[in-house]
């Protein structure tokens, strides 16, 4: 796998790739080890967009479970694992193989999430588009319509910034669980049971309560102040890896023109 640090991908600078490269691009890249020309970049499209039909049965157990209004990472790792019973051939386990697993779950994990969304909220669901980017497809199954330029750029931006980071905790799991010979969808379901934890990817959510806690500017220091008297944690503040500041921050910032 090629690994991302503060500076690049595969060689890469990320700010150079944040910039001029779209999340396809990227998603190649971590792929098969290089950027694609413009024919492999085209079939690669038409790939992932041939994966966005999901199972009538997978889409039946996320939707179920946000009906329920279960916590949207317990339906990911049941649609992931749900995802893996139809594989064409489970018993292959060649590199070729995980690889067209991998473009299938990359494809698929933001129709779950979409489709667990509206679940929750009670809406239609929206079907999937193949003429659209993997970013616009997403935000179309999320709202119901097609997105404008700069929500597709924030999201294909952020999703660059994000394709890899080092070994964390789930990416970790991850790797402990293939280790055993499991199969893929197993394994990246474990990833996300070890992402949903608060101490990892669950920080998002609980700094988010935190704030929402807060309300107000004027109730920030006396609400840090009381939860930190009672040894409590503050979320979202701090970073295992990034101790100055995060470096993403300023990607994002230059790369939308704000």
């Amino acid at each position: 796998m090629v690994r991302m640090a503060f500076f690049g991908i595969g060689g890469y600078r990320i700010d150079d790739l944040a910039k001029y490269s779209t999340f396809e691009e990227v998603a190649y890249l971590i792929l098969y080890g290089k950027l694609p020309n413009k024919k492999e970049l085209d079939d690669f499209k038409a790939l992932l967009a041939s994966y966005r039909d999901l199972p009538s049965e997978v889409y039946s157990i996320v939707t179920t479970l946000g009906k329920v209004k279960a916590h949207p990472m317990l339906a990911l790792e049941a649609g992931v694992a749900a995802l893996g019973a139809f594989d064409d051939n489970p018993s292959d386990y060649s590199k070729e193989a995980n690889l067209r697993r991998a473009i299938k779950l990359t494809s698929a994990l933001p129709i779950m999430i979409a489709a667990h969304y509206r679940a929750s909220r009670g809406l239609d669901l929206v079907q999937p588009r193949r003429d659209l980017s993997h970013a616009a497809n997403f935000l179309y199954m999320m709202f119901g319509k097609e997105p404008d330029e700069t929500s597709t750029k924030a999201i294909d931006l952020y999703l660059v910034l994000h394709i890899d980071h080092e070994v964390p905790a789930s990416t970790f799991a991850t790797l402990v669980a293939i280790s055993t010979w499991t199969d893929l969808y197993s394994a990246i379901a474990a990833g996300i049971a070890a992402l949903k934890g608060p101490l990892h990817g669950g920080a998002n959510e609980a700094a988010m309560k935190q704030y929402l806690e807060i309300g107000k500017p004027e109730n920030a220091r006396p609400y840090v102040e009381k939860l930190l008297a009672e040894g409590k944690r503050l979320m979202g503040v701090g970073h295992r890896v990034y101790k100055a500041y995060d470096p993403r921050l300023g990607y994002t910032r230059n790369s939308l023109g704000s």
